[in-house]
């Protein structure tokens, strides 16, 4: 539902948007829009049951509230803005003092036509959206990559990412992160970038991570394949010094959720540590906004990045 054209202030509007809100829809929901300018408010409540090793306990996975905007400028130009936090759902007083524990996405940014966008401040490394994310099918148990989210990439960054030029992109980006001089630290800049090419149901991307901290940097490529409308297969290769990470993720879509799975393969280039790491689950779509699911993760030989247990996971999360 959208309120387009028409402006809502004050109490009011907050008392219909969080009406609204939890009563089913998936999508942002648009508080203001007039034609240049656009207001939108989301969020998730994700709530999971666990069994780790043994251990049984409730946690929150990334419940958050957000917001985002856009103003056109000019009929080439856009500016545009976001700003999500996360926030402790599952027990009040792990929330005390502070429901709002954790900043997830704070960015503004300038979206170019027909050429692509510039964006500042604090968002997920370009490198893990486009290499490694492909193999991240998971809700809730550990999974693994040489760069997940990318603490390398959030905060005081700045990125440029193209449109497709007949299938082609690229992103480049870097984050400074500035001198401290109570521990003779010096200033730094970690630079990263890929490039992608789309045919089809194929998507190849090969990126590039400085790393700037760690000792080497970090090489990677990544393939996603849409072999049908239902089944889909995500790979990934990445190389940081002396590690390799071979990654696969198929996943199965049906009529009201989803079958998923992840298989991980480390090494050392002297072979002699190696581990195969596994993910599987299946979810149960129970409307448009609300699924639950069920999760498992193991490691094997439990040498290299492994969870080094095994994992059940039974959640529900609700959109908005």
């Amino acid at each position: 539902m959208l309120l387009n054209n028409k402006k809502c202030h004050g109490i009011s509007t907050l008392a219909l948007v969080a009406g609204l809100g939890f009563s089913g829809t998936t999508q942002a929901f648009n508080v203001y829009e007039d034609g240049e300018t656009y207001f939108d408010l989301y969020g998730r409540i994700h709530l999971t049951l666990n069994n780790d090793d043994g251990n049984d306990y409730i946690s929150e996975e990334g419940s958050r509230l957000g917001f985002k905007a856009g103003h056109r400028i000019n009929p080439k130009l856009e500016g545009f803005i976001r700003a999500e936090f996360r926030f402790t759902a599952n027990d009040r007083d792990e929330a005390r003092p502070n429901v709002i524990d954790d900043i997830r996405n704070t960015y503004v940014g300038l979206r170019f036509e027909d050429v692509g966008a510039v964006k500042v401040g604090n968002f997920d490394s370009i490198y893990y959206q486009n290499i490694p994310k492909v193999i991240n099918v998971r809700n809730t148990v550990d999974w693994r990559a040489l760069a997940k989210g990318g603490d390398r990439a959030r905060g005081n960054s700045i990125s440029f990412e193209s449109q497709s030029f007949d299938g082609f992109s690229l992103g480049v980006a870097g984050k400074l992160d500035p001198e401290d001089e109570d521990a003779g630290e010096e200033e730094t800049l970690n630079l990263m970038g890929y490039v992608a090419y789309e045919t089809g149901p194929v998507r190849f991307a090969a990126g590039y991570d400085e790393a700037e901290g760690d000792d080497d940097a970090l090489l990677g490529a990544s393939v996603t394949y849409k072999i049908s409308p239902q089944l889909s297969v995500g790979a990934l290769f990445e190389e940081q010094g002396d590690i390799r990470h071979y990654g696969i993720a198929p996943v199965f879509s049906y009529s009201e959720g989803k079958i998923y799975g992840n298989v991980s393969y480390m090494e050392n280039s002297d072979m002699n540590l190696s581990d195969v790491q596994y993910v599987a689950g299946g979810s149960y779509r129970l409307s448009d906004p609300m699924f639950v699911y069920l999760e498992y993760a193991s490691s094997t030989d439990r040498e290299i990045n492994a969870i080094d247990k095994d994992w059940w996971a039974l959640g529900v999360r609700y959109d908005f």
